[in-house]
């Protein structure tokens, strides 16, 4: 005869061998969802903030991302306090990033190719201070099928290939081969004028010049700005932005509509830099017409080996003003670089009232 009996004894023991790894999966539930909450309350507070709270939005998507398997397990359990503080935090994901995974909502104020509004491919690309192999970062430039390519960190060696090797593909370039400030930005279409600009002494250059779109002004930034740093001073630690003056900066972009910024922003779209740009007026391209996370820090660099295959943080932007749409955009293809290119679809009006 069957001991059922048994076999319920021997089925209940088994499971209680999995009662202590349940209990600690539930409490890493509760210090994970306790931190993240207290994270999302200091959020909203002004400053002076914590640098803790800064330096985790370096890495939030990430973060929030975790909420997921655990909300999952929370209604396994049917633990209803596990459920509800993970569902608030797999909710601030949605709401952070969520949009970044649906198509992107037609716009009904963009043009349509025609002689009044020319779509124009735009690129930036930090090329690593020559981490990038000059025939590897021209093969990827020619490749890419853009219009204007704005670069970062550019080499000697970098400029040197991209002026024997890009001047029948793109016949205008403006190059600044300084390495870690050197700037750079090649064109099919004429560059009326540029010039290397230092906001102040103690931050890194940025490249301003005029391109002629069908007879029509487009300035163009190539940006670039040091990325943050921890400051410890006895008990206190604070996270310090590179940031040079930020009205000046904006100020200058703004009044000179249509513009196109292009750069190594060394931040992510949860700081305060991204919001005071986005509150300026600028769109972020690959926020209002990209898909995923766009991520394009660190990338597996020629130089640097110790890099993991796939980036984690999305610090390479383009932003535009009001008056350009954007069509589509995307994270480009390795370079060899430290850093992966990203790449957006723009419509510019070429003929506007002047009144």
């Amino acid at each position: 005869m069957i001991n059922h009996k048994a076999e319920v004894n021997h089925h209940t023991a088994g499971l209680s061998r999995y009662k202590p790894i349940m209990r600690v999966l539930l409490v890493c539930i509760d210090l994970y969802s306790g931190s993240i909450l207290l994270y999302l309350l200091f959020r909203l507070i002004k400053k002076p903030r914590f640098w803790i709270v800064d330096a985790a939005s370096l890495v939030l998507p990430w973060l929030l991302l975790i909420s997921v398997p655990l909300l999952i397990l929370a209604l396994v359990k049917r633990s209803r306090r596990h459920i509800l503080s993970t569902g608030v935090i797999a909710t601030a994901f949605i709401v952070l990033y969520g949009g970044l995974f649906l198509p992107p909502a037609p716009q009904s104020e963009r043009c349509v190719p025609s002689s009044d509004c020319l779509p124009v491919a735009v690129m930036t690309i930090n090329s690593g201070a020559g981490l990038a192999d000059p025939d590897s970062l021209v093969t990827v430039l020619r490749d890419s099928g853009a219009d204007l390519i704005g670069l970062q960190e550019l080499s000697i060696e970098q400029a040197d290939q991209l002026e024997a090797d890009l001047a029948s593909d793109y016949p205008y370039q403006a190059l600044y081969p300084l390495g870690f400030e050197g700037r750079g930005l090649i064109s099919r279409y004429p560059i009326i004028s540029h010039t290397l600009f230092y906001p102040e002494k103690e931050y890194l250059p940025y490249l301003i010049a005029t391109v002629d779109i069908n007879s029509t002004p487009l300035t163009v930034i190539v940006y670039h700005i040091k990325p943050a740093v921890f400051l410890v001073q006895g008990l206190k630690t604070q996270l310090l932005p590179e940031w040079p003056t930020d009205e000046a900066f904006i100020g200058t972009a703004q009044s000179l509509a249509p513009t196109v910024i292009l750069g190594d922003f060394n931040t992510v779209d949860q700081s305060d830099k991204y919001r005071q740009l986005r509150q300026a007026g600028f769109t972020d391209a690959f926020r209002e017409a990209g898909w995923g996370f766009g991520l394009t820090f660190p990338s597996r660099a020629d130089g640097w080996r110790s890099l993991p295959d796939f980036p984690l943080l999305r610090i390479d932007y383009i932003w535009v003003t009001g008056d350009i749409s954007v069509s589509r955009a995307w994270v480009g293809d390795r370079t060899g670089s430290d850093h992966l290119p990203v790449q957006a679809e723009l419509f510019i009006r070429t003929n506007r009232d002047t009144d």
